[in-house]
């Protein structure tokens, strides 16, 4: 099972929806900062969903 990652980058911001490949939304909307602090949260989030690093797929 693959995990879909989508990013909307933008300047101070970025918004996060994940789906599984067959469609399932897991995140509908995650926004997080454009800074250390905000990509922390985005790994915690993602370390959260225990799906091997293998098998996320990120697109921004």
């Amino acid at each position: 099972m693959i995990l879909c990652v989508g990013i909307d980058v933008s300047k101070f911001k970025h918004d996060l929806a994940i789906l599984e490949n067959q469609g399932e939304v897991i995140t509908k909307n995650l926004c997080f900062e454009n800074s250390c602090q905000g990509f922390q949260i985005l790994r915690e989030h993602l370390e959260s969903l225990e799906y091997p690093i293998s098998e996320i797929l990120i697109a921004l």
